[in-house]
């Protein structure tokens, strides 16, 4: 049996790494706010929600980074860009700069609609599929994103199940989803008082993989009040293989007061090397009885080649002699390959990805990329492959068998609903089996 292994094609160049800069506290320069969302407009200028702001709208704050490391300098506010209607718990927010135009989600009404750049709605509001049909209150579109070159916006709900989604910039219609697992807590929340565990915000790439920061809050009676931030790099179409690029946490103490929740993040200009500054902003509550401070944080955002091939599973198990859907490399540069199996009285691998199955056992199937053909460094990919006996199908997949006369034990339509009296000529199942009966 021959099987096309197909291998998916995305426009990639890098494989990144992030190196961390200090907080910086804008509690001087910034109004106290509950900021929950942040994006670059180009320059030193950037938008920003705030959750709890007094109408549906948002701030234009001005950002000086290093040139070299991507740390901030200084935070100021150009002040409030109001659509005139009311407050809707806005929280995420994103720039298209061929359009000039923003996208804002909100929590108060689940919604993502777009913006002028002096903050008036242009009446467009983005079809959301029925997935976020019945969000929970105050876990509803914590992120939001966009990326010129893929020309795509992003979003996903906040709270497990979580669902990303991909919208095309011009109809804005639904062009994918993909479920995203969150990591399982690392606090012991018995004695929590507040907490709170999910996606704070999602960040798109020019390569087409996104950015995740889960965030883990945790305040209890007497010590612990923390937060933990992971920052993640996926593949949507992988979005089970998580790459760890970063992990920090904050705290409350009387003498290093460092918490901080984050809840927004956009890519922001390119540093002299080349790598991207990447901005993450938090929510202080209003400063919560003057406790928390209005805290921002960057990192630099830089870069390597690699050909990232990759398999979603590990182990994959055949039927021999029985069609069956073959594992998908992928390979998101499209760099040449060269496939292998490692025992071929098993299975065998063409060099084009075609697969053939000769008897039961086990063999590893391997993708691997030459750096002499492919001008990227070298890298496999691999995964067992277990042939197995063919198994007998049942039911309503099973082929019709002769022609039955009496039913002797139960006989179901091809719904599962038992019938009592079984029609002339027509087809039911039987034990497990397909029979016309007459």
């Amino acid at each position: 049996m021959l099987l096309l292994l197909l291998v998916t094609a995305l426009a990639a160049q890098a494989q990144y790494t992030v190196t961390e800069n200090p907080q910086f506290d804008a509690s001087d320069s910034v109004p106290a706010g509950n900021y929950s969302g942040i994006t670059w407009l180009g320059g030193d200028r950037y938008a920003v929600v705030s959750d709890k702001s007094e109408t549906d709208g948002f701030y234009i704050f001005r950002i000086q980074l290093d040139s070299v490391s991507g740390a901030i300098l200084s935070v100021s506010n150009e002040g409030f860009h109001s659509s005139g209607f009311e407050a809707r718990d806005d929280e995420g927010i994103a720039y298209v700069p061929h359009t000039g135009r923003l996208f804002i989600s909100g929590e108060g009404d689940n919604q993502i609609r777009e913006y002028t750049i002096d903050g008036k709605r242009t009446g467009r509001v983005v079809p959301l599929p029925p997935v976020y049909d019945s969000l929970p209150e105050n876990a509803g579109f914590e992120a939001l994103s966009y990326n010129d070159s893929t020309r795509r916006l992003w979003t996903c709900n906040e709270t497990t199940p979580v669902t990303i989604t991909a919208f095309d910039d011009n109809d804005l219609q639904d062009v994918g989803e993909y479920p995203y697992t969150i990591d399982d807590p690392i606090y012991n929340t018995s004695s929590a008082l507040v907490y709170a565990h999910g996606i704070g915000t999602v960040c798109a790439l020019d390569d087409g993989s996104l950015l995740l920061l889960e965030r883990e809050a945790l305040v209890t009676l007497l010590s612990t009040k923390a937060v933990n931030c992971k920052l993640y790099r996926i593949w949507p179409e992988l979005s089970s293989h998580k790459h760890l690029l970063l992990n920090w946490s904050t705290q409350f103490k009387l003498l290093a007061n460092t918490w901080a929740n984050y809840e927004g993040m956009c890519l922001g200009p390119r540093l002299k090397d080349g790598s991207r500054a990447l901005l993450f902003i938090a929510d202080s509550q209003n400063r919560y009885h003057g406790m928390l401070h209005d805290w921002l944080k960057s990192a630099k955002l830089s870069y390597t080649m690699a050909a990232e091939l990759e398999y979603p599973d590990s182990v994959c198990e055949v039927p021999l002699n029985q069609p069956f859907k073959a594992q998908r490399l992928h390979n998101p540069h499209s760099v040449p390959v060269t496939y292998s199996s490692s025992d071929e009285t098993v299975a065998t691998i063409d060099q084009s990805g075609n697969l053939t199955l000769l008897n039961e056992g086990t063999t590893t199937i391997t993708a691997t990329c030459d750096p002499a053909t492919s001008g990227y460094p070298a890298d496999t990919a691999s995964y067992t492959l277990n042939v197995v006996a063919p198994v007998e199908p049942t039911g309503v997949d099973s082929p019709i068998a002769p022609v039955q006369e009496k039913a002797s034990s139960p006989v179901y339509d091809l719904n599962g609903r038992r019938v009592a009296h079984p029609a002339y000529k027509e087809i039911y199942i039987k034990d497990g089996k397909k029979y016309i009966m007459r």
